[in-house]
């Protein structure tokens, strides 16, 4: 049986070129890869994109850096770097990229640059193999280290069993969120406006 690994890329202005490449072009040997895509909507907030069922059930998500900076966007607005903190906060196992049109800033997490037609290259598909292949292969070794050290917690009498299942879920992508209440997202947000402010 091959293992499953689900790439979710986040947009409010899909590349078309990613979104084929992740379907069509994209793969490992022993594992299925499926990918999705969220075509986000501005009026939405964060928190209707936490609860989205494709990004709760991400093995990898790659988000766009300027996805929330849209004024149109409702409530608070936030970077998709700062999402990414955001997302690692309630889903841990969960790999997370940004990527952006503008230079890579490898301080802030931004990984991937998005394809632009140029003289160089034409081949949007080409540029991705050539620019993402490597990043969501190293990716994929993370999620296989951290699935055999779950492998062994499973053994460990010492860990009780409802956290070791939990951790089990998390890492298969059937994590309930039952446990992710609107007011921990609020609490989170908030402190994030605050040291935004303390910034400036």
């Amino acid at each position: 049986m091959m293992k499953k690994i689900k790439i979710v890329y986040i947009d409010d202005n899909i590349d078309i070129s990613l979104s084929k490449f992740l379907a069509e072009k994209y793969s490992r040997d022993g594992f299925e890869i499926e990918s999705a895509e969220v075509n986000f909507d501005t009026t939405q907030s964060y928190p209707s994109l936490l609860c989205n069922d494709d990004v709760r059930t991400a093995n990898i998500v790659i988000v766009d850096s300027k996805l929330f900076e849209d004024q149109t966007v409702s409530g608070n607005k936030f970077t998709g770097e700062e999402f990414k903190i955001l997302l690692k906060k309630f889903y841990p196992y969960i790999e997370v990229f940004v990527i952006t049109q503008n230079d890579l800033d490898p301080n802030l997490g931004v990984n991937i640059s998005k394809w632009r037609k140029s003289k160089t290259c034409n081949d949007g598909l080409m540029f991705y193999q050539e620019n993402i292949t490597a990043i969501l292969d190293n990716a994929i070794d993370n999620i296989i280290i951290t699935r055999n050290l779950a492998d062994k917690i499973k053994e460990n009498i010492e860990i009780d069993a409802v956290t070791v299942e939990k951790i089990i879920n998390s890492l298969e992508g059937n994590d309930s969120f039952d446990e992710l209440k609107k007011s921990d997202i609020d609490e989170l947000i908030k402190t994030f406006e605050e040291l935004r402010k303390g910034d400036k």
